[in-house]
């Protein structure tokens, strides 16, 4: 049985049984320097996959984080931000791998293999099982990404029908990173302060 930890629907260790949540939670390891707000949901069990949240990773109220039993576990780089009520899943075999400077926005859903590095995702995307995201990506919102489909570096795909185009220049390519990591950088200054002002953080590896 999987148990649950973070949710505000929990109220003692003692729900879960023998072991409390010392069994579940040493399959968490939230790095120094993560920002992740304990009304996150990590659904996971001493059977699941380990569940890795990289340094300066910020991960807001109301995600799930999900990691079956005998998963691959779930590995999330630095530097990301996971907006709300985002669902990352992992029953496979397989590793879930997410990179760094991430932008995942409110409402997706992620059960993909692997999403790279310096990608934004919009509102209410769905990554299906095994599919792949690679890096310098910009998914539009509400598309869904089929199953092992693998979206190549550079695309911008976004509308209904889905369009999409890879940015193959250069110097659009230079824009591109240089207007993403500013936008990052402001919006990790921004939560930085607010998060901790309004909900209760949850404690790096390390802290008490």
């Amino acid at each position: 049985m999987l148990s649950i930890f973070g949710s505000p629907s929990v109220s003692s260790p003692e729900e879960f049984g023998p072991g409390g949540f010392g069994s579940d939670e040493l399959k968490l390891m939230v790095q120094p320097g993560a920002m992740v707000c304990m009304k996150t949901e990590f659904v996971m069990n001493s059977q699941s996959g380990d569940v890795y949240i990289g340094p300066n990773t910020i991960i807001h109220p109301h995600c799930i984080i999900e990691s079956g039993p005998n998963s691959g576990g779930i590995h999330i780089g630095k530097n990301n931000i996971i907006e709300e009520k985002v669902h990352i899943i992992n029953y496979g075999s397989g590793r879930l791998a997410i990179g760094d400077n991430n932008i995942i926005q409110a409402g997706c859903i992620i059960k993909s293999q692997e999403i790279g590095r310096m990608n934004n995702l919009e509102p209410k995307v769905i990554l299906e099982n095994d599919s792949i995201i690679g890096n310098n990506c910009h998914i539009g919102s509400l598309l869904k990404i089929r199953e092992r489909e693998h979206v190549p570096n550079w695309t911008v795909t976004y509308g209904d029908p889905r369009s999409e185009r890879v940015i193959s220049n250069a110097v659009e390519q230079k824009k591109w990173e240089k207007n993403h990591l500013q936008n990052l950088a402001l919006q990790k200054e921004y939560l930085t302060k607010t998060l901790r002002k309004y909900y209760k953080i949850r404690p790096c590896l390390g802290e008490q």
